[in-house]
């Protein structure tokens, strides 16, 4: 393994500390890699398997802020962000 890989391998258990905006320019950087055409066989598939804990990651956090933006409505009942039943 090339010191480079081992260097995002240690990156890659830091997702959980990691933004969005981190997590996405992981993916970036990762599909950049990825295009490489002389990228050897073992360090693709290394880089894929990055990728897709990256894209949990991401979803994972998506989620989180999908369900920030709920509410409780006046019955106690959730309701998605702007879809006030108060009128």
């Amino acid at each position: 393994m090339e010191k480079g890989t081992e260097t995002q391998v240690t990156q890659m258990s830091d997702l959980e500390s990691c933004d969005l905006e981190m997590l996405f320019e992981k993916a970036e950087q990762l599909i950049e890699q990825l295009k490489e055409p002389g990228l050897p066989l073992e360090q693709a598939f290394l880089a894929y398997e990055q990728g897709i804990q990256v894209i949990r990651a991401c979803n994972e956090r998506i989620d989180g802020v999908e369900k920030q933006m709920q509410m409780m409505n006046a019955n106690g009942e959730l309701e998605a962000f702007g879809e006030s039943t108060e009128d």
